[in-house]
């Protein structure tokens, strides 16, 4: 009798099960816009919600240009944004002239100690789309403790934390992470050599499919070199 109730219980499971061929493929995770389309495309489609994004990069790589799109870029899609930004390096007159609409950022400007408690409190808060972390030209030598109290706040709330460091700053607990190189400098020489144009090689190095799915990002064909970006410069102005 207990033989034919297993039975009976093993059929009522097998009812359950799918095999792995009808398995639905995993959904893809929410992304914000870099506002650069070849940035975007890179990304399969702009920065990860609820993760941290890592933007790399010497100086005069690009680095602060790109993350200033990607806070225009959130604004003009109505979403909340904040940005904490060490040693008060923020240039305003730079973000304008690349759309950020400054009387909607919520602007911190933090020391080294105080940076990730400052990111830790605003995510905790809850309701921003966008919260960006700009650690300028510092390496700092953070516990993973806290990146992975970072990432857990960032999941809960669903907010896109973009961290712009010279290397990466959360390691294994970031999603995604994007190294930027400098390839080429655009002058026009009519007039006195004037700064037009910043190309900017842009590589994916990191991509977290999933929660469990950890891996360095490597392009799908190893031949095909990183997309180039091109930059307008904040400021242009003539070289005498």
């Amino acid at each position: 009798m207990a033989l034919k109730d297993a039975s009976a219980i093993d059929a009522e499971l097998r009812a359950y099960l799918v095999p792995a061929s009808q398995l639905a493929r995993r959904p893809q995770p929410a992304r914000l816009s870099s506002g650069v389309p070849a940035l975007d495309q890179l990304l399969h489609g702009g920065w990860v919600r609820g993760a941290i994004n890592e933007l790399c990069g010497a100086r005069s790589s690009g680095r602060t240009s790109l993350l200033y799109r990607s806070l225009a870029t959130a604004l003009r899609r109505e979403e909340t944004v904040a940005l904490v930004d060490l040693h008060g390096s923020f240039d305003a007159h730079a973000a304008l002239h690349l759309g950020l609409d400054l009387e909607r950022l919520l602007w911190v400007r933090a020391e080294p100690a105080q940076a990730l408690k400052a990111a830790d409190l605003l995510l905790s808060a809850g309701g921003f789309g966008l919260l960006a972390l700009d650690l300028g030209t510092s390496s700092l030598r953070v516990p993973s403790a806290s990146w992975q109290r970072l990432q857990r706040s960032a999941e809960k709330q669903r907010t896109t934390l973009l961290v712009s460091a010279p290397a990466s700053a959360a390691g294994f607990l970031a999603t995604t992470s994007i190294l930027l190189n400098r390839r080429r400098v655009h002058f026009e020489q009519e007039g006195g050599p004037l700064f037009t144009e910043l190309e900017v090689q842009a590589s994916l190095t990191r991509m977290r499919v999933g929660a469990d799915d950890v891996s360095e990002a490597k392009p799908a064909n190893e031949n095909v070199p990183p997309p180039v970006v091109s930059l307008t410069p904040f400021h242009t102005r003539r070289l005498v």
